[in-house]
């Protein structure tokens, strides 16, 4: 009884009297009940296969595919901030790390981040092509060293 009272609400909404360019999407986990029996589960089942068009009403099983279908820049994004992952460092590296930023000059602080900028740009340039590895530590090493 909801799943039909859930159908023709949305059904009135997509056959009322919205703005022009308006438009729908159906986004449900219910396959059983809302997709077709026999056959591709993508797509609604026959009997309320009229409230759907592929231009004002959409319908979805999974939210990843409805929200790439209106806006899939946000997707990308989003999957590539879920899926970023960073090697744990040792404790042998962190002293030697914070050991190096206390003994070394402003300047080369200040190189660094004028490095970090330079190869690295803005986050989305860092992400959409390919950036240059390096590791800081060893290039702050290698700074400190001309800086003596």
């Amino acid at each position: 009884m909801a799943d039909a009272i859930i159908i023709e609400t949305y059904g009135e909404c997509v056959r009322g009297n919205a703005a022009p360019g308006t438009r729908f999407a159906f986004v449900t986990h219910n396959k059983k009940d809302f997709s077709a029996e026999n056959g591709n589960q993508k797509l609604p089942h026959p009997d309320i296969a009229s409230y759907f068009s592929r231009i004002k009403s959409l319908y979805f099983i999974n939210p990843a595919e409805a929200l790439r279908r209106v806006e899939p820049s946000l997707v990308t994004d989003i999957m590539l901030e879920e899926s970023w992952t960073q090697k744990p460092r040792s404790l042998s590296e962190m002293i030697a790390a914070e050991d190096l930023l206390f003994h070394i000059g402003p300047r080369v602080v200040q190189k660094l981040v004028h490095h970090q900028r330079k190869h690295l740009g803005n986050r989305h340039r860092a992400r959409s092509g390919p950036c240059r590895a390096w590791n800081s530590i060893s290039w702050l090493r290698r700074q400190s060293a001309f800086e003596r």
